[in-house]
């Protein structure tokens, strides 16, 4: 990756190994003098994340959370750590990738950002926001046309209205 992208590199930012193809997210920010960026394998993240909120209420004792909380916070901040590792950003390049999904959060497809789905036989172009979060730039209905998607909102909307999703294999870029 060229070092003036390195600039971007934000936490939360979602990035794809060049070698494996394995999934990171970014769990620091990096200013663009570094060569390294700390992230957490998009496998371990749900794990990561629950870590990440026990420790914050933990600080914060929201809602009195130390009282029933009986174990040593420690032993969450070490396994959370665990989960950390460091990667080279030469290494490393952008995963814009719209997941579409099963109101259960299986899934059922991935396309790259800007690339077509049929919904319900229409070609409708897809643009990635964040990990979690799309929109449709082409005009397909007003439903769905600007909306701001969550991949589970936008599942469970066509599961009730009986939307068929399919990923148009034509136009994966």
């Amino acid at each position: 990756m060229d070092k003036c992208f390195a600039g971007y590199m934000r936490c939360g930012k979602l990035v794809k190994t060049m070698d494996t193809g394995e999934v990171f997210k970014l769990v620091a920010d990096m200013d663009e003098n570094k060569d390294i960026v700390r992230a957490v394998s998009f496998s371990n993240l749900r794990r990561f994340e629950l870590l990440t909120a026990w420790d914050k209420n933990w600080e914060q004792n929201s809602y009195g959370f130390r009282d029933h909380f009986t174990e040593n916070i420690e032993d969450c901040r070490i396994e959370r750590q665990n989960y950390i590792e460091e990667l080279n950003i030469a290494d490393l390049f952008p995963h814009n990738t719209i997941r579409f999904i099963t109101p259960n959060y299986e899934t059922k497809f991935e396309v790259r950002d800007l690339s077509c789905v049929s919904v319900n036989g229409v070609a409708a172009r897809a643009t990635y926001i964040d990990e979690y979060h799309f929109t449709f730039v082409d005009k397909i209905n007003t439903s769905f046309y600007g909306g701001c998607f969550h991949i589970c909102q936008f599942a469970e909307i066509c599961e009730r209205e009986g939307v068929e999703v399919k990923e148009i294999e034509d136009f994966k870029g």
